[in-house]
């Protein structure tokens, strides 16, 4: 019997906040119109710090800096980018116009070519608060968060 009730008891924990999770992440999935994309956004990955600008002539710049997983890493990998942007609703195309990589052995900035098929990028987006989230979708158009950037 007592076996049961802690059963019981762990199973009403567990539902209770699995629905306090679903709650408030529902609460959170509205966009804010208040908040414009205008601006400075900054955001990270595991391996960068990107700070992105959108600015309202309808083009972005984005810096991205290096971020040494291991001691050892002492290998700078910066990128510069620019370019147009161009919102429908809720879907951003990017074009980039230009890319840069840092290059420590002459510690300066070059020009690189993208492949084609990485000049221009497409995303859904949306910003929730000061949030910036960018989406990828799959074939069964499942959203999946691809980055998110808060505004500075």
């Amino acid at each position: 019997m007592i076996k049961i009730n802690r059963f019981r008891s762990l199973l009403v924990i567990l539902m209770a906040a699995a629905l306090s999770v679903s709650f408030a992440s529902c609460s959170d999935d509205k966009d804010d119109g208040n908040v414009s994309l205008e601006g400075t956004w900054t955001g990270e990955t595991m391996k960068y710090q990107y700070i992105l600008t959108f600015n309202a002539d309808g083009t972005y710049y984005q810096e991205g800096n290096f971020v040494p997983q291991e001691p050892t890493e002492d290998i700078k990998h910066d990128l510069r980018e620019s370019g147009n942007y161009v919102v429908d609703g809720k879907k951003m195309t990017m074009t980039a116009t230009m890319f840069q990589v840092y290059d420590q052995e002459t510690d300066s900035w070059k020009d690189q070519a993208l492949p084609e098929d990485e000049i221009t990028l497409y995303y859904l987006f949306s910003i929730k608060g000061k949030r910036l989230w960018f989406y990828d979708t799959d074939d069964t158009g499942m959203k999946s968060p691809v980055m998110m950037f808060t505004k500075s």
